[in-house]
């Protein structure tokens, strides 16, 4: 993969869709999560080839955003489309990928792992189940060809962990993302959320619950190297300095720093999250 190619594309692309504040965020949503892609696979320590993918699908996982946009003047999911599927469907079906690289062999692998980004769970079938992986000596071509399930489920799990950190690094660039109405928590929400479990989306009733929602990110994050990343830049801490409903969330901000310095101590020994 050639990432002026694709990166060049990419731009020429989103430009055509003009240059509104909505398409900027998502456009600079999009750059950053490939940069983290990029820092979480060499830091891990994978080859190139692998990095590249990796920088590729941080990249495009939202492409179908800026058609949502287009289409249905919305980025609500619930009004529009799963941003998700629509991002895979353009990209794979739809062929947009055809104008970006000529290689076919990745597609279904790309395919999942964008369909799969926002998802509550990944299938069942996406799981590593060890950590050969992260010490192949193979090179990505070989590794898709035999062992395409777990390499599928390296990327799905990547990609959600790059989107998240970028949603938390999200709250210290926009005060958008610091609204509160100074609700307390819902009880469904805070009862998922101490017990350590995904939050539906459903379950929320006001903005503090969309906090919380996105603090319980730290029990899906599937690289330890990810979690590091957000104990490293502090980014809890400073999300709790400036959100302006302490009262109702201070609690929820204590629990999940315990909580990331339990799964960083429970996995220091793995590249994967093995032990929540």
């Amino acid at each position: 993969m050639n990432l002026e190619n694709y990166m060049t594309w990419f731009l020429n692309y989103v430009d055509k869709f003009g240059n509104t504040p909505k398409i900027v965020l998502k456009k600079e949503h999009s750059l950053r999560v490939a940069e983290n892609m990029n820092n979480i696979f060499n830091k891990i320590g994978f080859t190139d080839d692998y990095v590249s993918l990796a920088h590729f699908l941080g990249l495009y996982h939202d492409i179908g955003r800026f058609k949502q946009w287009q289409v249905f003047h919305t980025f609500y999911d619930s009004k529009s489309v799963d941003h998700a599927d629509y991002s895979a469907d353009n990209l794979i079906k739809d062929g947009l990928i055809n104008e970006i690289i000529s290689k076919r062999n990745y597609d279904s692998l790309i395919y999942n792992a964008i369909k799969y980004h926002n998802k509550l769970l990944l299938p069942k079938n996406l799981s590593i189940k060890d950590e050969q992986i992260f010490s192949t000596k193979m090179n990505l071509d070989d590794t898709i060809k035999y062992s395409f399930d777990i390499v599928t489920s390296l990327y799905s799990m990547a990609i959600r962990d790059a989107d998240k950190l970028d949603i938390f690094k999200q709250y210290l660039l926009s005060d958008y993302f610091l609204k509160t109405d100074y609700l307390p928590v819902s009880d469904n929400v805070s009862t998922s959320f101490f017990n350590n479990q995904n939050i539906n989306k459903e379950d929320r009733k006001n903005l503090n619950d969309v906090l919380v929602l996105r603090l319980s990110f730290i029990n899906d994050i599937n690289l330890t190297e990810a979690l590091r990343v957000i104990k490293k830049t502090d980014l809890l801490q400073k999300i709790y300095e400036i959100y302006p409903d302490k009262e109702n969330t201070e609690l929820f901000f204590e629990y999940a720093d315990s909580r990331l310095d339990q799964l960083i101590t429970n996995n220091h020994s793995h590249q994967y999250v093995l032990v929540k």
